[in-house]
């Protein structure tokens, strides 16, 4: 019995003992400290010439566009009819320091009488541009569509068209809006989180 009372007793002092040293072990904590700068993801318009299908004999309606700050155009027709498209050139520069893609560039009016649409470039175009000397030959840049990447510092072009059917009827005011939606390269696409039906929809809700 008394045997067994000393392997006990002298486990334990060993025990004691091995946590007297464990507890007295020196040492030196390492730190990293980091600082993280993050990139800036930012897009602008710029307006280049704008024009449309009426022959020169018969030219009464025209389109003007512009732009107040550099994520908004404002698209104006005059005396419009159908049958006629009108162009604007425009292009959209990536002024922020990571690349983006572009994403849903589409029509957001419902009920609209014709079509709003980015269309490709025919260079049948510049016979139409009043100085064709002051257009950017774009038939090897990049196009506003969805999935093209921009670079900090480049551009995408597009021909934004505007045609009217015959639905649409006389002395009236038609309204639309289009957007356009640039993301970071690498989260191109993204599924929206759920409850939304589409990104945008997402991101106006956080800016509510």
């Amino acid at each position: 019995m008394k045997s067994k009372m000393g392997v006990i007793l002298g486990v334990s002092l060993a025990a004691v003992l091995m946590l007297g040293v464990t507890y007295g072990l020196w040492f030196q904590a390492l730190y990293i400290y980091g600082t993280v700068n993050t990139g800036t993801l930012d897009a602008a318009w710029s307006v280049h010439p704008a024009w449309d299908t009426e022959p020169p004999d018969k030219d009464f309606s025209n389109i003007t566009i512009s732009y107040e700050d550099p994520y908004t155009l404002y698209v104006t027709v005059n005396n419009a009819y159908p049958c006629i498209t009108y162009y604007a050139l425009v292009d959209l520069t990536n002024t922020g320091t990571i690349p983006w893609k572009i994403y849903e560039a589409s029509l957001v009016t419902e009920e609209f009488p014709g079509t709003v649409e980015f269309v490709p470039w025919d260079d049948g175009f510049l016979e139409l541009i009043d100085t064709p000397t002051d257009h950017p030959a774009i038939g090897d840049k990049m196009f506003i569509e969805n999935g093209t990447q921009v670079h900090p510092g480049e551009s995408a072009w597009g021909v934004f068209a505007i045609h009217l059917t015959n639905d649409a009827q006389e002395n009236a005011t038609y309204t639309f809006s289009f957007k356009v939606v640039v993301e970071q390269w690498n989260e191109w696409p993204t599924e929206p989180p759920a409850g939304y039906d589409n990104n945008e929809e997402w991101l106006m809700a956080l800016k509510d």
